[in-house]
Formats: C-alpha cells, structure tokens, sequence
C-alpha cells in the first residue's frame, strides 16, 4: 500500500464515490478484494489491515487488453451511445441550416441577428455534452444521466474555463513551435478527467494533466492509435460504400458521415478515460500550491496568446475606423 493509492481513494471519497463505485473501479485495474478493503479502510480513518504489497502498476494495459478495457466501457453504455447519437444529428442540422440559409429561403439578416446566439448555444451545449460524456464514462454505474447532467450543468462554466485555457496554450505552442504543440496535445490529453475527478481547475488542470502523462506519452499514443487508425479507416470505407449507394439520397450521406464522426469522438474519450483510470492511481496527490516550471509554462502561452488575439481585435477596429474616414 503506498501514499499515492491512499491519497487516490480518498479523493474519489471527496468527490463523493461510494465505497462499491470505488471498489469496482480498482478491481477494474487489477486490485484484489483484500487489498481495497485495507485501502478504503485506512482512507476512512482505521487502521492499516495487514494485507501483502499492493504492486503499483509501471504500464498501461497492453494494446488488446486496453482495447478491451475500452469496447466494455462503451458496450454498457447503450444510452450514452443513443445520446451521442442525437447530440450529433443536432449539430449537424444546425450547421447545414447556417451553411444552406438561402436555399432554405432564410434572409441574411436573420442570419446574422442570431449568428452569435447560435454560436454561443453551440459552445455551451458542446460542453455540456462532453462533460456528461466523459462523467458517465468515468462512472462505474452507466445508468447517471441525470446526476451527470446535473453535475455538467453546475460546472460548466469552470469547464469551458478549462477549455479556453487548454485552446490558448495549444494555439500558442502551435503559432509558435509547430511540433511541440503536438507533443503538448497528449500531455494535455487528460485535462478533462482530471477537471471532474479531482475537482482541479484553471492552469492547474493542464499542470496536473502533464504530471499523469509524464512517463506514459509514447505508450499512451501507441494505445490511442492502435484503436482510432483502424476504427477511422473501417468508417472511411463504410461511409464510401454507403454514399455511393445512396447518391440520390446526399442528405444520407452527410448524417451517416456525422454520426460516424461522432462515435469515433466517443470512443476518442473512452480511450482518453481508461488512460486517466489506468495512470492515476500509480501518481501522487496533486498539490497545487507546489511550484512548478510547467504551470509558468503555461501560463506564459496562453499571456502570449491572449495578447496576440487583443492585437488582432485592436488592429481590425483600427481598419475599420480608418475606413470610415
């Protein structure tokens, strides 16, 4: 039994897990009955059950395994995968509706009057479901929609917060180094688990993602891969097939194009879960107070990020009023 795994069941005691959700969740990565007694036993208070050393596991699952691990968190999720369904659809229509206003008899100024509405609907109902997603996925009972959308609903400010972040420090790297915006994308991958589970926000979310991926990022992209290189080729081929089936009917085309791209973005998540599932219990507590090089790191992208965007807004008003002279 070490420091790490105690500090891990008695944050998922924190954030209000059950005894049995934590118990499933650890024999799920190979913990026996007799070492989670002890661990949840000394997390509540009691004292250490003697019990043999608990292996603190140095790898990710191998790739099939993993696999697996994956296919059995969506595979009881018929719901969730219904939901992906119709949130899909939703966005789609919406977008062809805004693509195809003119055809569709729809005057350009009604456009533009609910153009930002729209916008600011999409954003917020994009976070909204990706968070019930991944909090259902990380939940060891699938059947909590609505204790998931309850939760969505009381943070989803703080997480689109999180997410601003995440996208001006990955525009930055990306405007100003190219490839380690890349390699930055896997350390920032777990940004979203790591909001929810732990109840971390702000720049400490990307520093705690980047400590979990530490030591994983090649065997985390290898498992990532592995699943969505197959999947997505397996999808291309359908969509084709399918299209040119179905070439009277285009409409056809574009859901079942959306729909694929959906379930692909929900097993995307399910991969980026497990990983969260499999590494976290091996870290140590987060403690934000700590100093860190990567937080200043970061915090320096998404300054410099910021700043370019107010010159950009400030050189385009300039534009504007000089054109109006």
């Amino acid at each position: 039994m070490t420091p790490e795994q105690i500090a891990f069941v008695k944050n998922q005691i924190a954030i209000g897990k059950t005894d049995e959700e934590i118990s499933t969740l650890l024999q799920t990565h190979g913990y026996t009955v007799e070492s989670i007694t002890s661990l949840l036993t000394v997390a509540h208070g009691g004292e250490q059950v003697p019990m043999p050393t608990i292996p603190t596991p140095v790898q990710l699952p191998p790739v099939v395994a993993f696999a697996h691990l994956v296919y059995e968190r969506l595979r009881v999720r018929p719901t969730l995968l219904l939901v992906t369904a119709l949130f899909t659809l939703v966005m789609a229509g919406v977008t062809a509706i805004f693509k195809n206003y003119e055809a569709l008899g729809i005057s350009s100024g009604l456009v533009e009057t609910f153009l930002i509405p729209v916008l600011f609907a999409i954003v917020m109902s994009s976070v909204l479901y990706g968070t019930v997603m991944v909090k259902n996925l990380l939940n060891p009972n699938p059947d909590t929609f609505s204790e998931d959308f309850s939760y969505a609903l009381q943070n989803c400010f703080a997480l689109l917060g999180v997410g601003v972040l995440t996208a001006l420090v990955l525009m930055s790297s990306f405007m100003l180094f190219i490839i380690p915006a890349l390699i930055l994308l896997g350390y920032l991958a777990l940004s979203q688990p790591v909001a929810i589970v732990e109840g971390v926000r702000g720049i400490n979310v990307l520093v705690r993602s980047t400590e979990l991926v530490r030591g994983y990022w090649w065997a985390g992209l290898l498992r990532f891969l592995a699943i969505i290189i197959p999947l997505s080729i397996f999808a291309g081929i359908a969509t084709g097939i399918l299209g040119l089936l179905t070439k009277a009917v285009p409409l056809f085309e574009t859901v079942l194009s959306s729909l694929i791209q959906g379930f692909i973005g929900l097993v995307a998540a399910a991969i980026v879960v497990e990983m969260y599932l499999s590494i976290a219990p091996t870290r140590p507590a987060f403690n934000p107070s700590q100093p860190s090089s990567v937080r200043t790191l970061y915090q320096v992208l998404a300054w410099i990020m910021i700043g370019l965007i107010v010159i950009l807004i400030a050189g385009i008003v300039l534009y504007m009023v000089l054109a109006t002279l």
